[in-house]
């Protein structure tokens, strides 16, 4: 219990942006987060994401692998191109993993690559540890 106390106190103030175009895990991903203390934006279509990046300025973007129109896997190779998003730390979500693997996702700027079903408690750990990692490198969008 301490641990996840710990962990909702650190996720206080963290602006985190999921995109995945499966509505009912969206959510569930709410629900199951929001006791983690984040400020959550979700988008349930890909294209909603250049419409609200710059308003949210999110801390961290999780997105799905697989959608239609635009793929995670387009998205982020277009922020990794992107001067002032080039840096955000980028998680991967995929409920079918051999579309891509996780070698596959980092080599695509991808930050981490999670397969799907996942813990409340294992996505809140690596996004704090994602942006953990990013500010330890001097990372910020300040920066850019």
């Amino acid at each position: 219990m301490q641990v996840i106390e710990e962990l909702s106190r650190s996720g206080r103030g963290i602006k985190v942006a999921i995109v995945d175009d499966d509505l009912p895990f969206l959510g569930n991903l709410e629900a199951d987060l929001s006791p983690w203390g984040f400020e959550l934006t979700l988008l349930s279509q890909p294209q909603q994401l250049w419409s609200v990046l710059n308003q949210v300025n999110p801390d961290v973007l999780v997105l799905d692998v697989d959608m239609p129109g635009l793929s995670g896997r387009e998205l982020c190779q277009v922020l990794r191109s992107d001067l002032c998003w080039q840096r955000l730390p980028i998680l991967f979500l995929s409920a079918h993993p051999d579309l891509l693997n996780e070698p596959e996702a980092l080599a695509i700027g991808a930050d981490d690559f999670l397969c799907k079903p996942i813990a409340a408690a294992d996505l809140a750990s690596r996004i704090l540890t994602r942006l953990e990692r990013a500010r330890s490198q001097g990372v910020s969008r300040a920066d850019v």
